[in-house]
């Protein structure tokens, strides 16, 4: 990748080759990511050879979304829409987040790994408040986040395999 502020997270080659072959597998055409990084680029090639494949990427600041697009191969950027979508707080029966300006899509494929939690809020409510919007053969995949994920499983409305593997968990829809 290209050069990546000094702050930015190394690339995990494990988990970017899960959400390539993942989102490959599906053929995933609208994907949706909170939190961008190396995954952006993995997410965008895999849209890019599903074929008429678009990735929205949502970061919560300005200085990430410009180090993202800037990382971008010319070749990707058809297929990638970069987002900055402040997170805002949010209390519902726990402390969490929501981001704003989410983009007017239906996804197929969402790839959970923003915003920044802390313990006092440890989740982000984005999937939730997305919910009626998945349609069948939907996958989420959640970032070694157990808290949101759990907090996702129990409430999330649709029938869903969960699947809790090594540092990430993965929501398929069933109906």
């Amino acid at each position: 990748m290209r050069s990546r502020p000094d702050d930015a997270l190394p690339p995990d080659y494990a988990d970017l080759w899960f959400l390539y072959r993942t989102a490959r597998k599906r053929s995933a055409t609208t994907l949706l990511e909170f939190g961008s990084g190396c995954s952006t680029v993995v997410l965008a090639v895999a849209a890019q050879q599903n074929g008429s494949g678009h990735l929205w990427t949502l970061e919560t600041e300005e200085k990430w979304s410009r180090a993202n697009e800037a990382a971008l191969p010319a070749s990707l950027k058809p297929f990638v829409t970069v987002v900055t979508a402040p997170a805002v707080e949010d209390d519902r029966d726990i402390g969490g987040w929501r981001h704003s300006n989410i983009p007017d899509i239906d996804p197929d494929f969402l790839y959970l790994d923003g915003p920044a939690l802390t313990s006092e809020r440890p989740v982000a409510f984005d999937p939730l408040d997305l919910e009626a919007r998945f349609k069948p053969g939907f996958v989420m995949v959640v970032d070694g986040r157990r808290i949101n994920s759990l907090y996702l499983r129990d409430r999330l409305e649709r029938s869903y395999r969960f699947t809790e593997m090594p540092w990430r968990y993965m929501f398929e829809l069933l109906e």
